[in-house]
């Protein structure tokens, strides 16, 4: 998969590749999902992007050029119980720190839909400032900020592998946050995406 993708990228002369891929893990049309090769994507500096979403595609080049780290495409999933924001995916990048820093341990699980191929579960650090971020086309980017407060075992705990859950600032009911496949990062980078915002036209939302 990652040679492969490298292969269209270098022939496309493109910094990224996105592919419907939970269809074809699901219904096993694939051997083995493309995780793996995003991390590696992502963790380069290049982008490997999950089922076609284009905004998350953005989001993950923009981060990367403008922070020089890769971002965490991710599903949301409020917990209202804590009022906390759970985002799980089965491709997430490791070297969350930089792209030159050294990677996050990861476990090296299957694929949650299909349980077929190798995906990675990153352990993210608990206590680590974080930034939430979508690219919300063409005009608009929702961002948040907060902090990493566990990791969730997958299995036994169901859904995607690589599972982190995160605190938010200034967030009254998690329930009204927005957007889909946001990125969580390292950091807290809102004030510097605000002035990018300023420098390039595109309006920065709170992301409630």
């Amino acid at each position: 998969n990652y040679f492969v993708a490298k292969r269209i990228m270098a022939a496309e002369n493109c910094d990224g590749i996105s592919l419907n891929c939970l269809d074809l893990v699901r219904y096993q049309k694939i051997p083995c999902a493309p995780c793996i090769a995003w991390m590696r994507l992502n963790d380069e500096g290049s982008v490997g992007a999950c089922e076609r979403d284009w905004n998350a595609a953005i989001s993950m080049r923009l981060i990367s050029l403008l922070f020089e780290r890769p971002g965490f495409m991710q599903d949301p999933a409020p917990n209202t119980v804590k009022n906390t924001l759970m985002g799980a995916h089965c491709s997430s990048p490791a070297k969350l720190d930089g792209f030159s820093a050294k990677p996050e341990p990861f476990i090296l699980r299957n694929h949650h839909e299909s349980e077929t191929g190798v995906s990675p579960q990153v352990l993210w650090r608990v206590g680590q400032e974080a930034t939430v971020m979508e690219f919300d086309g063409p005009t608009k980017i929702i961002v948040g900020t907060g902090r990493v407060t566990r990791n969730f075992d997958t299995p036994p705990e169901g859904g995607c592998r690589t599972s982190v859950e995160l605190a938010m600032d200034n967030v009254s009911d998690v329930m009204d946050t927005k957007g889909f496949h946001q990125l969580f990062m390292y950091g807290r980078l809102d004030h510097e995406l605000r002035a990018y915002g300023k420098l390039a036209g595109i309006e920065v939302l709170p992301i409630t």
